[in-house]
């Protein structure tokens, strides 16, 4: 039964609180599947996951309050998006599969396709390349902006934390922004994604892609690198309706520009929780360096009784195709790599010790030690990746008109 756990017809009546009349009923509907038990026609076993599915069903109809709180913690979906699905084992960016796309698109095509920018199932390369390069931001202004960056208020900022500071000020300059075509906000996206990146490498020229952009900056003398960022950067444009994503709806539904909606969406993904597992992940990383090390990495942890940093994540319990798309890309092009050849080893270990799926947060702590970056600049490579999605999701929530204002369930002392 492919490891996957099934329950008799009686358990599964029972759970679900019906005949086994009903739930053969549910049978012949599709609404749960079934495998044959022992070569026998009559007797049967049903999937768990499905009668999970159903009972959650009843209950939202017999108690919606209590669902709709369940549900803002990795509940059943509660709004409508054409960005990202999940499903059978892979990820999809609007109907494309993104492994497919990690490996014959660039990252401003990927960005062309989830912002829904005309034209781009006709001619992707086209469009990708004629929006990026249009929006390119002037050598004059990324003087005034590296000037900027340089106040000694912000000079002792990280990376990312300068381009917090600085985007208001972006803002002040970027009067289109406030404009309500979509047009006008899907250009400023691409001004705002090169001015990110800009940002984050202290440059004032740009390459003629942004995964170049940072190779030059962070990577010098490493071409390979460029192909592994835009990898890497396609791979981790959306999650879906994560934390981060969602405040960008959010800001997005009351009509905050673009760069508003960035600056939320950034406020939650440096939130401690968010931060502190990838920074743990990194030191953690960090305490092994050799393929021999693997299994004592992953064995100190257990010992101290301690979780393992770098896997595991609640979308995902069979593992993130895209983590091991990553993994394989960072394989490819700098397979003797002493951080390559460790992190293969670790999630080998991971995988046959624990059952464990290793997190994108692992891929980042990887590809730091393999290309000479900081924990900062992983952790603002991760953001820009993900601003890509933000983007995406405020762009599709402003299109759509709807103000996010969910109700409170009122739990405290009641009024006399």
């Amino acid at each position: 039964m492919s490891g996957e756990r099934y329950v008799s017809a009686q358990e599964a009546a029972a759970e679900l609180g019906v005949s086994l009349a009903t739930l053969y009923a549910y049978v012949s509907r599709g609404l749960v599947r079934s495998q044959a038990v022992g070569g026998s026609r009559r007797v049967r076993a049903y999937l768990a996951e499905d009668i999970q599915r159903l009972k959650e069903r009843k209950e939202v109809r017999q108690n919606p309050e209590k669902i709709a709180s369940k549900a803002l913690n990795w509940g059943d979906p509660v709004l409508d998006s054409e960005l990202m699905l999940v499903g059978n084992g892979h990820v999809y960016y609007r109907g494309q599969d993104v492994l497919h796309l990690a490996e014959s698109w660039t990252t401003e095509q990927v960005a062309a396709l989830i912002w829904n920018v005309p034209g781009w199932q006709d001619d992707p390369e086209r469009v990708g390349k004629e929006l990026f390069a249009t929006q390119r931001p002037e050598p004059a202004f990324l003087e005034e902006f590296a000037v900027f960056c340089r106040q000694e208020h912000l000079a002792q900022l990280t990376p990312l934390e300068q381009f917090q500071a600085a985007l208001p000020w972006l803002a002040s300059k970027d009067l289109a922004v406030y404009s309500q075509r979509p047009e006008a906000a899907i250009a400023a996206a691409a001004r705002l994604l090169w001015l990110f990146t800009a940002s984050l490498t202290a440059s004032t020229t740009l390459e003629e892609t942004i995964p170049q952009t940072l190779q030059r900056a962070w990577a010098p003398g490493e071409p390979r690198a460029a192909k592994l960022l835009n990898t890497i950067l396609i791979l981790n444009a959306d999650n879906e309706l994560a934390i981060s994503a969602f405040t960008a709806r959010c800001a997005a539904s009351t009509g905050a520009t673009l760069y508003g909606c960035v600056q939320a969406a950034l406020a939650t993904f440096e939130g401690l929780k968010s931060s502190g597992r990838f920074l743990r992940t990194q030191q953690f990383f960090s305490e092994g360096s050799h393929l021999e090390q693997a299994r004592q990495t992953l064995v100190k942890r257990l010992k101290q009784g301690e979780t393992i940093p770098g896997f595991g994540h609640p979308l995902f319990p069979k593992g993130d195709p895209r983590v091991y798309s990553s993994l394989n890309a960072l394989h490819r092009y700098f397979p003797d790599a002493p951080g390559t050849i460790f992190i293969m080893a670790l999630v080998d270990e991971a995988r046959t010790l624990l059952d464990l799926h290793p997190n994108a947060d692992l891929v980042y702590a990887a590809l730091a030690q393999v290309l000479g970056f900081s924990a900062e600049q992983a952790f603002a490579l991760f953001a820009l990746a993900r601003s890509v999605g933000w983007m995406g999701h405020s762009l599709e929530q402003a299109q759509s008109g709807q103000a996010i204002r969910p109700r409170a369930h009122y739990t405290g002392i009641q009024p006399e």
